[in-house]
């Protein structure tokens, strides 16, 4: 039950930062014009991203894969967990690369971030 409400946490931490975000972005991008379309677009799909992740590997945990939100989620990041599953080996059975994916997604956002 404590695992349950620690990660029943997580998620609702995550999906708060998540709308502030988006709130944050489509404030920015109003008064900036054009210009803050793009940078508002780019962390909406990392958001995204990584909320597929956690809504995957949390899927995976209770049995849902097979639901419409654990194949959608499968759908929006196989193409990226699949060639670190196959360069980083299963640690004592527990897959790994979705944590490797979601630090690799945070840095890539932000050098993406900077460059813009």
């Amino acid at each position: 039950a404590l695992v349950f409400v620690l990660l029943a946490g997580v998620v609702v931490l995550f999906v708060l930062r998540f709308v502030r975000d988006i709130l944050w972005g489509l404030y920015a991008a109003t008064t900036r014009g054009a210009g803050g379309i793009v940078p508002l677009l780019v962390g909406w799909a990392f958001g995204i991203l990584q909320l597929a992740i956690i809504v995957r590997v949390i899927t995976s945990w209770m049995g849902g894969s097979h639901t419409a939100v654990g194949r959608f989620a499968h759908l929006l990041t196989e193409w990226f967990l699949r060639p670190l599953r196959s360069v980083i080996p299963a640690f004592g059975g527990i897959d790994l690369s979705p944590l490797i994916a979601w630090f690799a997604l945070s840095l890539l956002q932000g050098m993406v971030f900077k460059a813009l």
